[in-house]
Order: C-alpha cells, then sequence, then structure tokens
C-alpha cells in the first residue's frame, strides 16, 4: 500500500465524518419541532427507540433485496423505502447528536449552534473510532437513531381532554348546572 492510498483514505474517511455532521446540523437545524421529539424519545423511551429501531432493520433488508430484485418496479419500490429508511435515521441521529451536545452543556435550556456542533462531531467521530465505533457504536447508534427517527415522525395518539363548561367566578351551581 503506497503513502498516496493511504492519505486518500483518511482524506475520504475525514471527509465523510464532516459531510455526515454538516448532514445532522442542517437536519437539526432545519427541522427543529422534529428534532427535538426525537432527541425526547431518546431520552424518555430508549427500549422502545431500540426495539423499533432492530424491527426497522429488517424493513432496510427488504428494501435492499426489492432494490436488488430484476423488476424496475420492485427496484423503484425498493430505493424508495431506502431513501424513508434513510431519512429516519437522519432525522434521529440529528435528535443524537442534540442530546449529546445538550449533555456537553447542560446549564444551557434550549439547543443553540454551539451544542449541536459539538454533539454532531462527537457522534461522527465517536461512530469514527477504529474497532469500538466501527463495530459497536455506529450499529447501536443506527438502531437508535431509527427508532427516535420514527417515534420523531409518527404520529401519538391520545385521548382528547374532555372540556368543561366555563365556570364563573363567585357564583355556585344552580337549578341548570354550573354556574348558570
Amino acid at each position: 500500500m503506497t503513502t498516496a492510498a493511504v492519505q486518500a483514505t483518511v482524506v475520504t474517511l475525514l471527509t465523510l465524518m464532516a459531510t455526515w455532521t454538516g448532514l445532522l446540523m442542517a437536519v437539526a437545524l432545519l427541522l427543529p419541532a422534529a428534532t427535538q421529539v426525537a432527541e425526547h424519545h431518546l431520552q424518555t423511551s430508549k427500549v422502545r427507540s431500540f426495539l423499533l429501531g432492530l424491527g426497522l432493520l429488517t424493513g432496510i433488508a427488504i428494501g435492499f433485496s426489492l432494490f436488488r430484485a430484476g423488476s424496475p418496479v420492485a427496484r423503484l419500490l425498493g430505493f424508495a423505502s431506502l431513501e424513508l429508511f434513510g431519512a429516519l435515521l437522519v432525522l434521529g441521529a440529528a435528535g443524537i447528536a442534540q442530546l449529546i451536545g445538550r449533555r456537553g452543556e447542560p446549564e444551557v435550556g434550549q439547543p443553540n449552534f454551539r451544542n449541536l456542533l459539538r454533539g454532531s462531531l462527537t457522534l461522527s467521530l465517536a461512530m469514527g473510532f477504529p474497532f469500538i465505533g466501527w463495530f459497536l457504536f455506529a450499529p447501536l447508534a443506527v438502531v437508535f437513531a431509527l427508532g427516535a427517527g420514527l417515534l420523531a415522525v409518527w404520529p401519538e395518539r391520545r385521548l382528547a381532554p374532555k372540556t368543561l363548561p366555563p365556570v364563573i367566578s363567585g357564583g355556585g351551581p344552580t337549578k341548570e348546572g354550573l354556574n348558570h
């Protein structure tokens, strides 16, 4: 292996890490509400995010097999599903980056550019660390990011609060109802 090949590999890896950092920051800044929802789910429902991410890995495998199929329609469906899973992954990873950045400076309430940059760089560098980052941290981050990304865009079903009649101060219940 020549020195030029080693240098090309290092430059390629650094470029990939820099563009991943930029993508996470762009998503977090362009979709702040969805990124905060993903961050919230990563903090409050870690097991749910992990299990959903594992389930989505099955969907990614199906998407790859469709993409490799012979039929153009199947290839299109495979490509579309992989794009969808990629979008969920990036949204969830932006939530992870925002969470890491916020934990680095907990006294700041709202996410800011410096914390987001710190979190994005930390995530990118940790995923690029030889062996531990490649084979342990990156796969776990991908699974959690997929689950958090799905939870960020999936509408939660909540019971509608019951509306109560307005209460007028100073009056008690009457024969007609409350404060009428």
